[in-house]
């Protein structure tokens, strides 16, 4: 039982330092709801310092993405 506790208190520490460390940056699916109509993407970001960028995968095709991260807010557009 000890050692249960110990591996979950490790993983859920770990956890925040792991996404301090690398951000959003890395692939995503992402899952829109806009006016009931609703879509599904892939997006690839990089974060560099408090900037965003990459680009989404959709239905429509490629879309470019810039945006922002400040603290643990993230937006795009």
């Amino acid at each position: 039982m000890r050692n249960i506790l110990l591996a979950a208190v490790l993983v859920t520490t770990a956890v925040p330092f792991l996404n301090a460390q690398t951000g959003v940056s890395g692939k995503w699916k992402v899952h829109n709801s806009v006016a009931g109509n609703e879509s599904d993407q892939e997006c690839t970001l990089t974060q560099t310092d408090k900037e965003l960028a990459g680009s989404c995968k959709g239905e429509n095709g490629d879309l470019k993405v810039t945006g922002s991260v400040e603290g643990n807010k993230v937006s795009w557009k």
